[in-house]
């Protein structure tokens, strides 16, 4: 569902005099006409925004380099434009014959990027919020990419602390979603309660609640639950008492290693829980979602930055074929 706020920025662009090309253009060639001055990346998510999800018309050829990366046709009433990255830049160029219409036309495709860009930079922000409201769940497996890839960040530079933090987070989120699928098996719906994976205002489910909820569902044993527990309070003697209890730093990579364990075991039991929804037909995970292909790890790649910096523009594009894939400029 598009946010109110997203739809009046899309109905801002002239879609109707730049319409997107769906198929390959029977007329080929062209050359260069204009260059927006702005990055790649905020062109091609502009693009992605007004337009749609990105598919490479070109994908059945294999390119002499790499100094072209991605590529959108676009037809306007004067002929075809193409808008593409070259060398770290965006050009805007034509396919067929060129008249001083359609030159006119990449001029005015160039200063509506401008244009539009700065709106979209102002109202990103407020776009993102109104989509977490309206589908809390898609934040929720947002941050699981994010969490994945910052925990990771963490261990790598001994960051113990942030570390901790987040894997006791992400154990909290592991036990909110299997919770979820295992109530959606047993009670045959793909409905869920909201205030498991969005949570607003001052009232909010504790961790030690979803500790007792998965305990009293089966969905973690008496001594998972205990093991849960005692990590818990570790955590919070870390981040409260550091200063008033004998704690050393050194004890937190020995307590991290214990939360990787544990978070191979539930990540073990939410594949199993997964397969399951989809074994029985019940619940809201598909076949799809158990197989990670292009598009699906596109998607979390994107997931993954806009949660950990929403401002940023985020460039994830299927890679082309290559004569010599390894050299970048020739």
């Amino acid at each position: 569902m598009i946010s109110k706020t997203l739809r009046k920025f899309i109905s801002g662009f002239p879609t109707k005099h730049f319409v997107a090309l769906a198929e390959e253009p029977e007329e080929r060639g062209g050359s260069w006409l204009d260059s927006p001055s702005l990055p790649p990346a905020i062109v091609f998510e502009l693009l992605e925004v007004v337009y749609g999800e990105y598919i490479d018309l070109d994908q059945k050829y294999i390119f002499v380099d790499n100094k072209s990366t991605w590529e959108r046709y676009f037809k306007t009433p004067h002929g075809i434009l193409r808008v593409y990255d070259y060398k770290g830049g965006v050009s805007i160029g034509y396919s067929g014959k060129l008249t001083p219409e359609l030159r006119t036309d990449a001029k005015t495709f160039k200063d509506t990027l401008h244009e539009q860009w700065k709106k979209y930079a102002l109202i990103k922000k407020k776009v993102i919020k109104e989509n977490v409201r309206a589908n809390p769940l898609g934040n929720f497996m947002r941050t699981f990419f994010s969490v994945h890839n910052l925990l990771t960040k963490a261990k790598e530079s001994g960051s113990h602390i942030e570390a901790l933090v987040l894997s006791a987070s992400q154990v909290d989120a592991m036990l909110r979603f299997g919770m979820i699928l295992k109530m959606q098996i047993r009670d045959k719906t793909i409905g869920y309660d909201s205030s498991l994976v969005y949570q607003k205002g001052k009232k909010f489910k504790m961790e030690r609640a979803i500790f007792d909820d998965s305990l009293e569902i089966k969905l973690i044993t008496k001594s998972e639950f205990t093991e849960l527990s005692r990590l818990y309070d570790f955590r919070n003697r870390v981040v409260h008492r550091y200063f008033i209890s004998d704690l050393e730093y050194s004890e937190i990579a020995t307590c991290l290693k214990r939360y990787e364990e544990i978070i191979e075991k539930l990540g073990e039991k939410l594949r199993k829980l997964e397969q399951e929804q989809v074994k029985k037909g019940v619940g809201m995970t598909t076949p799809e979602q158990l197989g990670l292909d292009d598009k699906m790890a596109r998607t979390i790649i994107r997931e993954e930055y806009m949660k950990i910096d929403s401002s940023k523009y985020v460039t994830v594009i299927p890679k082309r074929k290559t004569l010599l894939p390894d050299q970048e400029d020739y």
